[in-house]
């Protein structure tokens, strides 16, 4: 497995620290993270971002078992509990409804009316007559057939998959999950290894990249591009917003000039496509709206 995803380059530059230490703290990361894992699963065609919300365009399952099939899996189990709860609402008013219109079809049919107007009651019904509405027939009509229609046609199982909270899935991931998914990967594609260290209160666990050239490479490819005053590709682009929007760009992106920075925004501005740039958009709301509580 290449180091080539989003999220994978993300993590490594945000390791490139000579200790294998994050040179930003578990927020930022885990919000980078997992914008940066959405950005893949839209790249691929899996998932779309629509007035602030993710939507699933297909049922079918990635390629990577690891760490977009974990989050596909539970939105689709998300989805399934609304649609059951959608459901068992819908079957609750169904049987509300068939339960009033036979209670008013049985009490209708207590009487009968003459061509006077007046009403005459039927045996055992004394006390219980009801008037006669203006026009209405002698008997009382039918149910009507849509009452016992199935809560559920055949076409109701075709609606499109709902919506998920762009920001409430940001929320989610950003305390370890999305780390525990990319570092997964890494250490499966030989990238990170897993370390334990002892300490006062017990052992910690945390994964370091195996070569720290490798770590370094995200960040310097997209510097010497700059430099070169080169344009940027559709990945670098990605990776050097999540880079300014997490604050690793602080370090991994230190050395640019003020023309450097200059040509990358307005790369940023221009080129950058519109699901990552509601993405990057995220990731400031959710940190700035960590930081101000």
């Amino acid at each position: 497995m290449q180091p080539w995803r989003f999220a994978d380059l993300l993590w490594l530059a945000a390791h490139d620290s000579g200790d294998g230490r994050s040179i930003v703290g578990e927020r930022p990361l885990g919000v980078g993270l997992g914008a940066a894992l959405f950005a893949e699963l839209i790249d691929d065609g899996f998932l779309t971002l629509r007035d602030g919300e993710l939507v699933r365009t297909t049922r079918e399952s990635p390629s990577d078992h690891v760490a977009l099939e974990p989050l596909l899996a539970k939105m689709a189990e998300e989805e399934k509990e609304q649609a059951e709860g959608e459901l068992g609402l819908e079957k609750q008013n169904s049987q509300a409804s068939v339960r009033t219109t036979v209670r008013v079809h049985a009490v209708a049919r207590v009487a009968t009316w003459d061509t006077s107007g007046q009403s005459l009651p039927l045996p055992g019904a004394v006390g219980r007559d009801l008037p006669n509405p203006a026009g209405a027939s002698r008997d009382w009509p039918p149910l009507p057939a849509h009452v016992y229609a199935p809560a559920m046609t055949e076409a109701g199982q075709h609606r499109q998959l709902p919506g998920h909270p762009l920001g409430k899935w940001m929320s989610y991931l950003k305390y370890g999950r999305a780390e525990d998914l990319v570092t997964a990967r890494l250490a499966r594609g030989g990238l990170a290894r897993r370390e334990e260290r002892r300490g006062l209160f017990g052992t910690k666990v945390w994964y370091v990249p195996w070569d720290s050239n490798i770590s370094g490479s995200p960040a310097i490819s997209i510097i010497t591009a700059l430099r070169r005053r080169e344009v940027l590709s559709e990945s670098q682009l990605v990776l050097a917003g999540l880079f300014l929007a997490t604050g690793i760009s602080q370090h991994a992106l230190a050395t640019l000039s003020a023309d450097e920075q200059s040509w990358l925004e307005r790369q940023l501005t221009v080129a950058l496509a519109e699901p990552v740039r509601q993405l990057l958009r995220a990731v400031e709301i959710s940190l700035g709206n960590a930081a101000m509580r």
